[in-house]
């Protein structure tokens, strides 16, 4: 017999799904355009499943995005600058801190 679930688990469950389906996004646009910049320099770009969008304008993107039906909520956006982004991490060991 299977147990029925609460609402709040079911709405857990939906959550769930939709961070799984962002995540793929996610990994589906990196794994697709391993050189972002070439492909969309300067440029605003939305991933939802296989959709791919891209605009040089925020607002024209949205405004696709709803055109097309994307999920504002599950759907990857990001800016690619025409130069790769460098991030630099400094690790300060715990217990260490100046003070």
């Amino acid at each position: 017999m299977t147990k029925r679930l609460t609402p709040e688990e079911e709405e857990l469950r939906e959550r769930m799904r939709e961070v799984q389906a962002y995540g793929d996004a996610i990994r589906n646009f990196y794994a697709e355009h391993p050189n972002l910049h070439d492909d969309f320099p300067d440029q605003w770009v939305a991933v939802y499943g296989e959709t791919v969008l891209n605009s040089e304008d925020f607002d024209e993107l949205l405004d696709e995005m709803d055109r097309q039906g994307l999920p504002r909520g599950q759907t990857f956006v990001r800016f690619v600058g025409r130069e790769p982004e460098i991030y630099v991490f400094q690790h300060e060991p715990l217990g260490l801190a100046a003070g």
